[in-house]
């Protein structure tokens, strides 16, 4: 009987707790909250010097160079495309500010060279160095990260490498990328398959990212191994939002566009979490309090993590306005996840009790009665 009567005062406890009012919880400051900007990076498929120029105009921050494009032809095509922006600045065409970044991508950018053996890797070196650009090109490994390796390791000057793998094993995936992220030089990771769903693209696979802190890269230049998604936008935004911070694609006009969009969801989701942070969450029901809590933190998530996607973003606002919307309703509404205490829901759960406590009296007694 005393085990009754504890789980009859233990209900009503728990059923009581439903009706307290929640209090407001208190972060840092708005102020505080760390914005590292643009994060996502891209490499522009140029086989013409007219190509490298529309890209480097662009912002591109790397030129994936055709290996019939001369290196010394490539690095004129920037230097013009530098000047261009230079004239347009002068014109008034382009905003100062806009200009003078575009300029320092355009000087920070690289020349991605593809190569498979340490003999091409020797051919792209020696081209590079007799153009005094060792420090202005990038080195992508198509192969065992010991080539890279022990082709790195018998150079003076190191320069920049992209290491990479296609395919679906994922054991396979993680140990490259793993000893890929071992060399002192390696800029990215490139993953690629030709499954759609490979194991590339799964969050089992992404977190070795993390985990060996290297970034990811993929390309949009083979449709072959693009896992079956095309050059655009939307297939961006995908890989954007399963981890990867570099793109490369055919079309940097339309990346650069993207970029844009990319940067105008952050300041309209950075401007959701200011506004949704002046609300009060006192006396609101606790369910709303912590779908609220939840959204405000995924949304500050977002925006501290420098290679969050559009869509993300976009569903994070919409969610952070959903709930602070529901944290203001007044009008005896409810929304999903209420629990509201109503006359005949404290009926039924006295009613429920009572019978519970009945049963249990009377199987006692009739347990007694048999012994």
């Amino acid at each position: 009987m005393r085990k009754t009567l504890a789980l009859l005062i233990a209900f009503v406890v728990l059923l009581s707790a439903f009706a307290l009012p929640s209090y407001a919880w208190s972060t840092e400051d708005y102020a505080d909250i760390l914005v590292t900007g643009q994060g996502i990076r891209f490499s522009a498929v140029c086989r013409t010097a007219e190509d490298v120029a529309k890209a480097a105009q662009v912002g591109a921050d790397y030129f994936n160079i055709a290996p019939t494009l001369p290196l010394k032809d490539a690095l004129a095509a920037v230097e013009s495309a530098g000047a261009a922006v230079n004239e347009k600045a002068a014109s008034g065409s382009i905003d100062g500010k806009h200009a003078e970044a575009l300029l320092k991508k355009i000087e920070a950018a690289k020349f991605l060279v593809d190569v498979t053996t340490a003999e091409e890797a020797d051919a792209v070196y020696a081209s590079a160095q007799a153009a005094n650009a060792l420090d202005q090109i990038c080195l992508r490994f198509r192969t065992k990260a010991k080539i890279a390796k022990a082709w790195l390791n018998g150079k003076e000057q190191k320069v920049d490498v992209i290491g990479f793998y296609s395919g679906n094993i994922i054991f396979f995936a993680i140990l490259r990328t793993k000893k890929y992220a071992a060399l002192d030089q390696t800029q990215y990771m490139q993953l690629q398959t030709r499954n759609r769903f490979g194991v590339i693209l799964h969050r089992t696979y992404v977190q070795s990212f993390i985990n060996f802190d290297v970034k990811g890269m993929f390309s949009f230049r083979d449709p072959v191994i693009a896992a079956g998604r095309a050059d655009c936008s939307q297939s961006w935004d995908d890989m954007i939002a399963r981890g990867y911070t570099v793109i490369e694609t055919a079309y940097p006009q339309d990346f650069a566009e993207y970029l844009a969009a990319n940067s105008a969801e952050r300041a309209k989701l950075l401007n959701c979490v200011a506004a949704a942070k002046k609300v009060t969450t006192e006396g609101c029901p606790s369910n709303r309090v912590k779908t609220y809590n939840k959204a405000l933190a995924a949304a500050k998530a977002l925006i501290e993590k420098s290679n969050s996607s559009s869509g993300a973003m976009s569903l994070a606002r919409v969610e952070l306005d959903t709930a602070v919307k529901n944290l203001t309703v007044k009008d005896s509404k409810t929304v999903q996840g209420d629990f509201a205490v109503t006359p005949a829901r404290v009926g039924a759960a006295v009613f429920g009790v009572a019978l519970v406590v009945c049963l249990q009296v009377f199987f006692r007694s009739r347990w007694k009665k048999t012994k």
